[in-house]
């Protein structure tokens, strides 16, 4: 889970310069009649805020209707005016009431948190990751698989930012170099 920090306005390829993340908490077991589980969400609400529906939340609640297919979560980074490094904060899931067999339940995820007050550069895996396969050249199947990633910058630059894709010599990238200006850099 990714997110940063940024303004609500929209940008001229649609969308907003901030990045906001979901994820979807379910049960692992069924509930029924009148069966619930609460979910309380620890958080710093200094760095992230949760949403459901577009709705600020601090806990959920499951029943018989919901369990299974879950709800969904929208993480948001905390807009400042704080210069701040890239930090890992964690959202923990707490079960604070309902059905014994959750008595005691505490998950973590951790979220990562860029700042649009400090320059940086964010790279996006397709698909939560990166996977490339080389053709073997003794088969007559074309078996390679190539892969894309996105690369934007946290903030926008006051100036044109080069960046040079670096590689272990074992991939090739193209273009091998990408420029940011004012008018690209989300």
């Amino acid at each position: 889970t990714l997110v940063l920090e940024g303004s609500l306005a929209v940008q001229p390829a649609s969308g907003t310069f901030d990045i906001e993340d979901s994820y979807n908490l379910k049960l692992a077991q069924a509930l029924t009649g009148t069966q619930t589980v609460t979910v309380q969400l620890l958080f710093d609400a200094a760095q992230l805020g949760l949403s459901v529906g577009g709705n600020a939340v601090t806990s959920v609640i499951f029943d018989k209707d919901n369990w299974q297919q879950g709800i969904d979560l929208t993480v948001r980074a905390t807009d400042d005016a704080t210069r701040e490094a890239f930090k890992r904060s964690f959202i923990e899931h707490r079960v604070v009431a309902g059905i014994a067999a959750y008595s005691g339940v505490v998950k973590q995820l951790a979220v990562q948190v860029h700042d649009n007050d400090t320059a940086g550069v964010i790279v996006s895996a397709s698909n939560g990751s990166t996977k490339v396969v080389l053709d073997d050249p003794n088969t007559a199947a074309n078996e390679a698989v190539s892969d894309s990633y996105t690369v934007r910058l946290t903030s926008a630059p006051t100036q044109n930012v080069v960046v040079q894709v670096n590689t272990d010599g074992q991939v090739t990238t193209s273009p091998a170099a990408l420029t940011f200006t004012t008018a690209n850099w989300w």
